[in-house]
């Protein structure tokens, strides 16, 4: 386009601008068809050209305009200049009924928010694309047997309910786990499903006081996900308690009444959910205070260990290879997602805001005291209520037909992550990390001891003075620990705390019917009956699989 063709300049007046008190204006440059460039300049600037053109430059006009040329319109302009009725937003999130993108808004039809990216050529050029929906196919066939899988992407979709609810406090939660497990893989597949493709790359933990609050207000009403907090400086550590809470909090530090003016430094608010990484046990973090506000804001979610299936959790459906195989395809899917899912939720809350508001404070409270319990002090309710929360909006995805998943199977993910969350709290390390350790001292007593009879099946004659047998049972080969031997054969007196651990174990503990069981009663030949502890054999090699010296002299005496 040249200088030549012809174009006009529109001037809209009385523009507001979150957060400021500063007046505003839009400027529209159109050619004889359409507008060719919007740009957004407070009142100050229709005197100065040069920023006005910079402005639309930004906004998408040629530049092949000069500055005079430019001049001569605004002049023109500003003598018919027109009220606008726009509001823009300098924040995502919900502005009444409505939910602002950098690209659109969602919400009604008549609505006048807009974000100010809008005015950007360069946000309308990230925005489009084609439609893949692929990862979201991936993820509604694999979170049938992966509660972590599900656990995530539901946390992805749940800081818009915060404003609905009127939740004011968030939270962290924090994955943690040896490497290899599928940890980044959560965070890269929450942000995909919120992000343009774009904004694709985790962010780091690099940044000051003013750039973290800077950064959850980019993130209002949704969610922030930080990779490895192995990245942070120690000094960086210890202010990790402190970070969290302003994160929680959502509010930055008050300044003073002329610096907030100031469109350079306002006072920020925000409702959002941190999704942070790490590999270093809660417990242990620099600043930690056990029973503490911590817990209910920096909440810790352990992720087994590779041998035990990682995020896939489920060895016996996920052998290590194939969780191998299932966390590259989905990095690989995150990468190229640009489905709609969001947007969808999104216009599903904004259809019927109060009615969905209703139904998801009824679900909050009634998932609350489902999983707090009766006796559940203040702290204890505050951290169920996080997962409440997700587990409500788990129910109402359901309810959109967003997500192909059966009505019940993300609250029974939310019941069990939220268990295994609460044995991680109680814990000084991760539950499977213990398991593990728990599964080498057996494998090590089996390879070196004679007090672990083999029989052909159940029926047999009993052994004696054994600390267990080994069996096949429904075609699997098993382990049974004699129950008065269990202490004995794991070098743990606490049974119950050893016995609590191994559940947390997929497909460990065995029972006949395919449900976990601490304790059964094994029949012998003649009425001879024991109470035994029986593990899957396959599952307790896995997680004791560093031991190697211990597993091939076992594998040895088993041939």
């Amino acid at each position: 386009m040249s200088n030549k063709q012809p174009i006009s300049i529109q001037v809209f007046d009385k523009v507001e601008v979150e957060g400021t008190p500063v007046p505003y204006c839009i400027l529209e440059a159109r050619d004889e068809n359409s507008t060719i460039a919007r740009a957004l300049v407070d009142a100050s600037a229709l005197s100065d050209d040069r920023r006005c053109l910079r402005a639309l430059i930004d906004g998408g006009l040629p530049t092949a305009y000069s500055r005079i040329k430019i001049r001569l319109l605004l002049d023109a302009a500003s003598t018919t200049a027109s009220a606008s009725s726009t509001k823009v937003a300098t924040r995502c999130g919900w502005h009444g009924n409505e939910y602002v993108l950098p690209h659109k808004t969602i919400g009604p039809a008549n609505t006048k928010w807009v974000h100010k990216a809008v005015f950007s050529a360069r946000t309308s050029l990230a925005a489009g694309g084609r439609l893949d929906q692929e990862l979201c196919n991936f993820i509604e066939k694999r979170v049938k047997r992966s509660d972590y899988l599900l656990f995530a992407t539901l946390l992805a979709f749940t800081s818009p309910i915060l404003d609905l609810i009127g939740e004011r406090e968030g939270c962290a939660f924090y994955p943690v786990g040896n490497s290899s497990t599928g940890k980044t893989t959560l965070l890269l597949m929450a942000n995909a499903l919120t992000q343009p493709l774009s904004s694709r790359r985790l962010r780091q933990f690099d940044f000051t006081p003013t750039g973290w609050e800077e950064l959850c207000f980019e993130h209002n009403d949704n969610i922030l996900c930080l990779d490895e907090i192995s990245s942070l400086t120690e000094q960086q550590r210890k202010d990790l308690p402190k970070l969290v809470y302003t994160l929680a909090n959502g509010m930055g530090k008050r300044r003073s009444k002329a610096a907030s003016i100031a469109a350079e430094f306002p006072e920020l608010s925000w409702r959002t959910l941190g999704f942070i990484s790490g590999e270093q046990p809660v417990d242990t973090l620099p600043g930690r205070q056990q029973s503490s506000g911590q817990d209910a804001r920096f909440i810790g979610i352990n992720i087994p260990l590779r041998e035990a299936g990682g995020i896939f959790g489920s060895p016996e459906s996920f052998p290590p290879q194939k969780s191998e195989k299932y966390v590259r395809r989905l990095e690989k899917l995150c990468k190229t997602y640009n489905g709609d899912h969001f947007e969808r939720w999104l216009h599903f809350l904004a259809t019927d805001r109060h009615g969905i508001t209703d139904r998801a404070k009824k679900l909050c409270d009634m998932y609350t005291n489902e999983l707090a319990g009766d006796n559940a002090d203040n702290l204890a309710r505050r951290r169920a209520r996080k997962f409440a929360v997700v587990a409500a909006v788990g129910h109402l995805l359901s309810e959109s037909q967003i997500f192909r998943w059966s009505r019940d199977r993300p609250v029974r993910a939310i019941r069990r992550v939220f268990k295994a969350s609460n044995e991680l709290l109680k814990a000084g390390q991760p539950q499977h990390e213990r398991a593990a350790q728990y599964a080498r001292t057996l494998v090590s007593k089996i390879a070196v001891s004679h007090r672990f009879e083999g029989i052909s099946h159940p029926g047999s004659k009993k052994p004696k003075n054994p600390l267990g047998i080994l069996m096949k049972r429904s075609g699997r080969r098993v382990i049974a620990v004699l129950g008065n031997k269990v202490a004995e054969a794991f070098d743990e007196p606490n049974t119950k705390e050893l016995e609590s651990v191994l559940s947390m174990v997929t497909g460990l503990v065995q029972t006949s019917d395919n449900r976990s069981s601490m304790r059964q009663q094994i029949q012998f030949k003649g009425k001879s009956r024991a109470s035994y502890l029986v593990l899957d054999q396959k599952t307790l090699l896995r997680l004791a699989a560093s031991n190697l010296k211990a597993m091939k002299a076992f594998a040895k005496q088993e041939a």
